[in-house]
Parts: structure tokens; sequence; C-alpha cells
């Protein structure tokens, strides 16, 4: 029988706060959003993340990234 531990592990994502470009809210603020990422697909974002900085997000952070 697993843990509780072996579980959260398993399930485990990681999490990161993007505001993307174009999207303000009624007082012209960026619209920052959380999203989480499978343990799996971590690399692969990130790499999506430096690919796409300045072209659709302007600022992310999470992980093991600060844009």
């Amino acid at each position: 029988m697993k843990d509780i531990k072996d579980y959260i592990t398993e399930a485990s994502q990681e999490q990161y706060r993007v505001s993307f470009l174009g999207v303000h809210d009624k007082e012209d603020l960026p619209v920052t959003v959380t999203i989480l990422v499978d343990r799996d697909n971590v690399k692969a974002f990130e790499k999506f993340l430096e690919k796409e900085q300045d072209n659709i997000f302007f600022h992310a952070e999470g992980g093991n990234v600060e844009y």
C-alpha cells in the first residue's frame, strides 16, 4: 500500500504565474494567470516560455524561470 506522500509526489505539478500581452483588466493592468504543469512536461513548457517571451507574454515566473 502506498503512503499518502507517494501520491502527492506522483501528482505534483509545477506552478507558473504568467502575464500575457494584450489582455488587460478594467484598470488596464495586465491579467496574470496561474498555470499548473505536470512535472513530466516542465522542461518542454519552460522551453516554450523561453521561445515565446515578448511574443505572447511579457512576464513569467515559476519552476526554473523568471522572465
